[in-house]
């Protein structure tokens, strides 16, 4: 088995463990600063989800990502729809916003990583422009 074929069957396990890991971290991190959990879970664990598939995929990070937050995001849909403020006990998506906006901001830092990471030319090409 190569480090790519296991790389590969890691994938799925990567963001689990990301997500459990930064979820307890971002809900401590609220307690401590005694904030609602909620958003700051959420943020973190999206974050953490995101980032562990860009960087255990082998090739195709950003893809792994997007999917990875794409799914995410539908799960976190499914827990956070029914949240409430626990200021006024009115319903709100905020918590779901904030832990979608976690998601994509860790997914833009991916894309100008991934995009921004610009090839050198080769020998051959410099040696053609001082040719000229």
């Amino acid at each position: 088995m190569t480090l790519t074929s296991i790389r590969w069957l890691l994938l799925p396990l990567a963001p689990i463990v990301a997500f459990a890991f930064g979820g307890l971290l971002g809900e401590r991190l609220a307690i401590a600063l005694g904030f609602w959990t909620y958003p700051l879970t959420g943020f973190c664990a999206a974050s953490a989800v995101v980032s562990a598939a860009y960087i255990v995929a082998p090739e195709r990070k950003l893809f792994a990502a997007s999917i990875s937050y794409a799914i995410g995001g539908a799960l976190a849909y499914l827990a956070l729809r029914d949240c409430y403020d626990p200021r006024t006990y009115e319903p709100t998506l905020m918590p779901l916003w904030v832990t979608l906006s976690g998601g994509a901001v860790t997914l833009a830092i991916g894309a100008i990583h991934s995009f921004g990471k610009g090839r050198p030319p080769s020998n051959t090409s410099l040696e053609r422009t001082r040719d000229r």
